[in-house]
């Protein structure tokens, strides 16, 4: 897509980009010295469309540029979701088990993330994340984006 969007995707990778290099750091290694690398793909989800938990392995960085929600309000669901990589350990050994947290309240082991038109979210690619039921009246269209250093 990064071929073929002409400035507007050339301008949201670069943005993409920006934030990437400043929330990474490397030893011995300037991170704006580096070749940073994009590959961008547009999700044109329709009405009760969904993406299931996955990762993005062998990138450092994840993004999705959120264009068009399909006329979905909050309250209509295709949240964007991210999974605590800790919990299948003790999901597997005793389903019912949650760490307390410093507020002294069962951890969840999911965040939901409402988006809006406009939003653009950055996360480490190797976070699993997915996208529940799109409940708008239309197609929901959002770029997806995998940010990566060269060598």
């Amino acid at each position: 897509m990064l071929d073929r969007g002409g400035a507007a995707a050339a301008k949201l990778a670069d943005l993409a980009t920006k934030a990437a290099v400043r929330l990474s750091t490397f030893e011995g290694r300037d991170a704006k010295a580096l070749d940073w690398t994009v590959k961008m793909w547009a999700n044109i989800s329709p009405p009760g469309a969904l993406n299931m938990s996955h990762a993005h392995p062998g990138v450092l960085w994840a993004a999705v540029y959120y264009v068009d929600m399909g006329g979905a309000s909050a309250e209509d669901g295709g949240e964007l979701f991210f999974e605590d990589p800790r919990f299948p350990v003790p999901l597997m050994r005793m389903p019912g088990f949650r760490m307390l947290g410093i507020d002294g309240q069962p951890q969840v082991h999911e965040r939901r993330w409402p988006t809006r038109a406009g939003d653009l979210v950055l996360f480490p690619a190797w976070l699993r994340h997915g996208v529940r039921p799109h409940g708008g009246s239309r197609d929901r269209i959002s770029v997806a984006m995998n940010i990566d250093v060269r060598g």
